[in-house]
């Protein structure tokens, strides 16, 4: 089977979500898992100095792979802020060798979804509170998509080290270890009230409605300006993240209808993966925003903040 519709599962918990590009036909060697029977959390043993700048340091590698294993390397990759990155719906190489309770020996690749949660892994751990906060959100709704099919004592969310025959170790220094992950999950599905907004965020203040049929936008809005022959399906191959009729809705157009020198605006999530020679004033430039606003909105500390190739820089949250 493929997770498919695994995006819609996680944005209805409130988690926000980037789709790769091709995650949804992205399996090892082109194939799909057997079927969903439990979650397999792992940690990315990233290096700390990588954090610097980056949400997910790790991501390209775990869709491309490393040299002694082949991409993707996970289903989720999960940020140091929250953000849940589908990397594939096939599929991948994360497991290893391992059991568990209804899995096949050394076949939990094909029956557990795998999640590389970004973190060192050593001692002082480095958690984010970000992290803690979204986690059991995440949990619950995979559960809740995907397992409610096999029996509760089945319906499996475990730790690397806790399948693995090889001295995993990972998720380490989780607060409360697996069994406060799995306690905090199943708070989530017995209806904790949910807190995916952060506690110390002051609530927005209420933007004034709009006239009938007038759309504010903000001068930080990426837009694209429509030239003779585009289509909402061309500016969103562009932009390879919102579907057509997301776009469509967002402008409150005809999905089959632009003219040229309208603007249409572009909902988010976007990202951009940072390759040389990148700067955050060359992104900003391409994209027609402030600099200043762009390094703000990625937690940098100015429009010439170092930023390294692979970081991901949110473009339009």
């Amino acid at each position: 089977m493929k997770l498919s519709n695994l995006a819609n599962v996680l944005r209805a918990a409130g988690l926000t979500v980037v789709e790769t590009p091709g995650w949804a036909s992205r399996g090892y060697a082109g194939q799909d898992l057997a079927e969903v029977r439990g979650v397999l959390w792992h940690h990315t043993a990233t290096n700390r100095g990588a954090f610097a700048g980056s949400d997910a340091p790790t991501l390209n590698m775990c869709i491309g792979g490393r040299p002694d294993l082949a991409g993707p390397l996970c289903n989720i990759v999960f940020g140091r802020n929250g953000t849940v990155y589908l990397v594939a719906a096939g599929l991948a190489n994360h497991a290893g060798r391992g059991s568990a309770a209804g899995i096949p020996t050394d076949a939990g690749n094909y029956y557990l979804i795998g999640i590389e949660m970004e973190s060192s892994g050593v001692a002082p751990f480095d958690w984010t509170e970000d992290q803690i906060r979204v986690a059991p959100h995440m949990g619950a709704a995979l559960e809740r998509a995907y397992l409610l099919n096999q029996p509760e004592e089945l319906r499996l969310q475990l730790g690397h080290f806790e399948y693995s025959s090889e001295g995993k170790i990972d998720p380490a220094g989780w607060p409360g270890g697996m069994d406060g992950l799995r306690e905090s999950i199943n708070a989530v599905l017995n209806g904790a009230p949910a807190t995916l907004a952060p506690a110390s965020a002051p609530a927005p203040a209420p933007a004034p409605a709009p006239a009938p049929g007038q759309i504010i936008r903000g001068d930080n809005e990426i837009h694209w300006v429509v030239e003779r022959g585009d289509t909402l399906s061309k500016i969103q191959a562009y932009y390879n993240g919102p579907s057509v009729d997301q776009i469509a809705a967002y402008n409150r157009i005809d999905k089959n209808s632009i003219t040229p020198g309208q603007k249409v605006w572009v909902p988010g999530p976007l990202v951009w993966i940072v390759e040389a020679p990148d700067t955050i004033r060359s992104i900003a430039d391409y994209y027609g925003l402030d600099a200043g606003y762009l390094a703000a909105l990625n937690g940098l500390p100015g429009p010439d903040a170092e930023i390294y190739i692979g970081n991901i820089l949110t473009i339009k949250a």
